[in-house]
């Protein structure tokens, strides 16, 4: 397997980990034994998020985000991963976009994400998140 394809299937596998700890994390019961370091541990120092109204959060602003979600959505809501596919490579780094589609109380949307990611050894999974951006998708009509 070639560098660059070894790093897409890492990337892959980060983002569909990451996304499913995401439903594991949002969903919880308050007594659930769920682990959120390896979470907070993803992003690095740098991280920045462009949320889908366009504002711009700092590492710190999305680990606090994300921590103050737990379980705070039904235990009906899903996300899948959809059309990921290699932008750029260069090296050790990675820009991926993909559609994320999240369903909740019977009702779905999605959100196109270009995410940068870097290979880390460090990481909980091997990768660590450097930037991520979002945009609202028209809605969903099967």
């Amino acid at each position: 397997m070639s560098a660059g394809r070894a790093i897409e299937v890492l990337a892959r596998a980060e983002i569909e980990s990451l996304h499913e700890f995401f439903v594991s994390w949002f969903t919880a019961a308050e007594e659930s034994p769920i682990e959120f370091s390896d979470c907070e541990r993803a992003f690095a120092d740098d991280f920045v998020l462009v949320d889908t109204d366009g504002s711009r959060l700092d590492r710190s602003a999305v680990v606090e985000r994300l921590e103050k979600a737990r379980g705070r959505t039904s235990h009906e809501f899903r996300i899948l991963i959809l059309d990921l596919r290699m932008v750029w490579l260069r090296d050790d780094t990675i820009l991926v976009e993909y559609v994320e589609q999240q369903s909740r109380d019977g009702k779905i949307t999605q959100r196109r994400s270009a995410a940068l990611l870097r290979t880390d050894r460090n990481a909980p999974r091997g990768m660590v998140w450097l930037f991520l951006q979002e945009t609202w998708m028209k809605p969903f009509s099967p």
